[in-house]
C-alpha cells in the first residue's frame, strides 16, 4: 500500500482519499474502468453520475497491478516510435552501388 513519506521520528500512514485531488482520483477511476469494462461504452460523465459507481472509487494502489495507463499507454508509443525510427535508418543508410 501506498503510503506518505516519513522521517524518522514518525509512522507511516497509508493514504486516504483526502490525500488526493478528488476530480483527479475520479478521472483515474473512470479510465481504469473504461479499460476493465470496454463493452458498456459508458462515458466518464455517465459514470459520474452513477451513486454505485462513486461509491466503489479506489486508490491507485488499490488497482490491481497489470493494468494499463496512460503513462503506460505513452511509452508504449514512444518505443514503437524508436523501433520504426531504427528500421528507417536502416534502410536509408545501405550502400548503393552503381550498376
Amino acid at each position: 500500500m501506498t503510503t506518505v513519506p516519513v522521517t524518522k521520528t514518525q509512522k507511516a500512514v497509508p493514504l486516504q482519499k483526502a490525500d488526493f485531488v478528488s476530480a483527479l482520483l475520479i478521472e483515474f477511476n473512470c479510465f481504469t474502468h473504461q479499460q476493465a469494462h470496454f463493452e458498456n461504452n459508458k462515458t466518464c460523465a455517465e459514470l459520474q453520475k452513477d451513486t454505485v459507481w462513486l461509491a466503489k472509487i479506489q486508490l491507485p494502489a488499490e488497482v490491481a497491478k497489470d493494468t494499463g495507463t496512460m503513462k503506460l499507454l505513452h511509452f508504449t508509443y514512444v518505443f514503437q516510435i524508436f523501433v520504426f525510427m531504427q528500421l528507417f535508418n536502416q534502410f536509408n543508410a545501405r550502400l548503393l552501388e552503381d550498376g
